[in-house]
């Protein structure tokens, strides 16, 4: 059986800015100083002509690109083949979120028991992150995405400058 790979979205290859424009965001909700990154990713996954420029798969390795930057919220469009992961990254001080745009993510993040008979033993959580929808996470954050469905996924990474 043979599968087919859709690509809504751009899939043609575009040249990776050196530095992309960052254009003021319009005004609108969650973009005050002190917004929280999921408000932020909604309001900027609003604004398709900001990030759609930039979508691009890259059949070797998912494929980031900084579309905002106000120097509050750093924002990265990522873009996922099918069977792509991104290495694990930690977000020590930077809270964050992550709006998935199109397909869907599976997110592994990773504890580290504090207390009890084990302490220093890390456990691996995964969850999936759904077309839509929204998965904030703190300051203390250690994480991988990986694209384990049949369609390529496109998400905003939102990273809070603190």
């Amino acid at each position: 059986m043979t599968s087919t790979v859709r690509t809504t979205l751009l899939a043609m290859p575009l040249p990776r800015p050196t530095s992309p424009p960052l254009p003021p965001v319009a005004d609108g909700p969650g973009l005050e100083h002190e917004a929280h990154p999921s408000a932020v990713a909604r309001a900027l996954a609003a604004q398709r002509g900001l990030w759609a420029k930039h979508v691009r798969f890259d059949p070797a390795a998912p494929y980031e690109v900084t579309v905002y930057d106000d120097g509050r919220h750093e924002v990265v469009l990522g873009a996922w083949l099918p069977g792509q992961v991104s290495s694990a990254h930690e977000h020590l001080g930077r809270p964050g979120a992550v709006l998935v745009l199109q397909g869907a993510l599976q997110e592994t993040t990773w504890h580290v028991v504090t207390d009890g008979p084990e302490p220093g033993r890390r456990h691996a959580l995964r969850r999936a992150i759904e077309v839509d929808e929204v998965r904030s996470h703190g300051s203390v954050h250690v994480h991988a995405l990986a694209n384990t469905g049949v369609d390529p996924a496109l998400a905003l990474h939102v990273r809070s400058r603190g």
